[in-house]
């Protein structure tokens, strides 16, 4: 008994350990993995929100939200007739016309303009009360990412990097962190600051 009593607390020690080590592993993406890992969120869901914020959205519209409200993609929020309030923050392209520090994002005019167009022609094959908003923000971008359903955080900073001899600030495409409410790194309070973020940039007022 004795001896089975030792190799049954050798066995839990041993799991405890394995559970604890995935636990203190904080989860990384590359960018090139953020719709993947959205869409395997999303795809079951019945009613689905995200919060977006970039700089100019090449990455967070083109190579995923504009896949994920395809009508064609079999994949898509609106093929699977899922219900969805879509909400994107992007850089005012009247301020990036007018800094220098924003001339690397000039296209945020055109994504903008995608976003408008897919807003104006998506109710046409969405479910009822499904919902695309464009809002832009003046300030210097700081949190950038995805907010789905309240819960999973996709989270990268934007930084300033020395290239060709000046500072130039960065965004978007680099790694993302991945947090969710539950889990064992603050997942919480960084979502709570995000929203901060967001609801700042839709009610500047507030």
């Amino acid at each position: 008994i004795l001896v089975l009593a030792l190799i049954l607390m050798e066995m839990l020690f041993t799991i405890y350990e394995k559970v604890t080590e995935e636990k203190a592993t904080l989860n990384m993406i590359e960018a090139s993995e953020l719709y993947k890992s959205i869409l395997a969120i999303v795809m079951n869901e019945k009613n689905v929100s995200i919060k977006y914020i970039g700089v100019a959205g090449r990455i967070g519209w083109t190579t995923v939200l504009a896949k994920l409200l395809n009508e064609n993609n079999a994949d898509s929020l609106v093929a699977n007739r899922t219900k969805y309030n879509v909400q994107v923050a992007l850089l005012n392209p009247n301020i990036q016309k007018d800094s220098l520090l924003y001339d690397r994002f000039g296209t945020v005019g055109d994504v903008s303009n995608q976003v408008k167009n897919a807003a104006k022609h998506l109710p046409e094959f969405s479910v009822a009360g499904s919902k695309l908003d464009l809002v832009h923000y003046d300030h210097m971008p700081n949190m950038l990412g995805f907010l789905i359903n309240d819960n999973y955080l996709f989270i990268t900073y934007t930084f300033w990097e020395s290239l060709h001899g000046k500072l130039t600030l960065r965004a978007g495409r680099t790694d993302y962190f991945v947090y969710d409410k539950n889990d064992d790194f603050g997942g919480q309070e960084v979502i709570r600051r995000f929203n901060g973020w967001f609801n700042y940039i839709v009610n500047p007022e507030d």
